[in-house]
């Protein structure tokens, strides 16, 4: 029989303190190791989803406004409210941002000196947004800025004065090419920035610039998210998504319901009521809403009408 060899007394110590140091980081590692997935016993619940902040496509929104709904042509008249409540369908050729600066809409850019206007500032380049549809799928283009100035310099619609005075500061207009326009102006200025807002669709009044009798004038008609479902003067507005719109994920709502109400207090308390999810103030600057209200993407800036963003409201 072999002889056994010992270890000495205090080398087996050594190691007995190390096993017992390793023994804890054994035990956590097998416990860490995945587990198999049993099945769900009959009767229990899965633990609900995790909120999501990606916006959801489908929903209404309702929006009480303290006025009768009897105007709502964005283009005639000094309401402010008329275009918060069309901007989502009627687009100009520009935009202005918070402090008054100018910011392209269905314009590629803002002209500037070496950049679309002429030395003696006299001549406007005017490059229009590619791949823009009116609600009935007809491309927009140069020929709708053409026949708009036409319709903004005729003295029978009854634009707003500010708005005829900056159509009167343009000579006339060509269209260069299918998307490219080139503004000839009395002076020099800046006015013309504030026409061409909305801009007309050429091709649904054949000709025409009289603006004022024609079906237009009770249902606007654009290149927004969304479109005129139905209106009935004194009671409501219902916009619906526009299936022609070039962004193809927006809007994420479906419809937009402006609900008459005689005054502010009546609103505020359709509001409370939950009868309606927003109140548009009467000067369509400012929105109301309820603490903790589900609406998603609501962006007021001052000086812009809450509804300039509304594609991108979901609930």
């Amino acid at each position: 029989m072999k002889n056994r060899q010992y270890l000495p007394h205090h080398t087996r110590i050594l190691r007995l303190l190390c096993v017992c140091w390793l023994l804890p980081f054994l035990i956590a590692c097998q416990s860490s190791t995945a587990q198999p997935t049993l099945p769900r016993r009959p009767g229990t619940q899965q633990p609900p989803p995790l909120p999501t902040t990606t916006p959801q496509h489908g929903g209404t929104v309702t929006i009480g406004v303290p006025s009768n709904l009897q105007q709502i042509n964005p283009a005639f008249g000094t309401d402010p409210l008329a275009s918060s409540l069309l901007r989502p369908v009627v687009e100009g050729l520009f935009d202005f941002d918070p402090t008054g600066r100018p910011r392209p809409w269905l314009a590629e850019s803002v002209p500037g000196p070496g950049r679309g206007i002429s030395a003696d500032g006299r001549t406007i380049i005017l490059r229009l947004r590619q791949g823009v549809a009116w609600e009935d799928g007809q491309p927009f283009g140069a020929a709708d800025l053409v026949f708009t100035l036409a319709v903004g310099k005729n003295a029978a619609n009854p634009f707003d004065p500010e708005i005829a005075a900056a159509y009167n500061t343009i000579r006339d207009a060509e269209a260069l090419d299918p998307y490219t326009v080139r503004l000839n102006l009395y002076e020099p200025g800046n006015d013309y920035l504030y026409a061409f807002s909305p801009i007309f669709p050429a091709h649904i009044f054949h000709g025409t610039s009289d603006l004022a009798n024609h079906p237009y004038t009770r249902a606007p008609f654009g290149t927004g998210p969304f479109r005129l479902g139905e209106w009935v003067p004194g009671k409501t507005l219902t916009l619906v998504r526009s299936p022609s719109y070039r962004l193809n994920d927006r809007p994420y709502l479906d419809q937009l319901i402006f609900q008459s109400y005689p005054d502010l207090a009546a609103a505020e308390a359709a509001l409370q009521a939950r009868t309606i999810d927003l109140i548009l103030s009467d000067d369509g600057q400012r929105v109301i809403a309820r603490q903790n209200e589900p609406l998603r993407g609501v962006n007021p800036q001052p000086n812009v009408p809450p509804t300039w963003n509304i594609g991108d409201w979901s609930r």
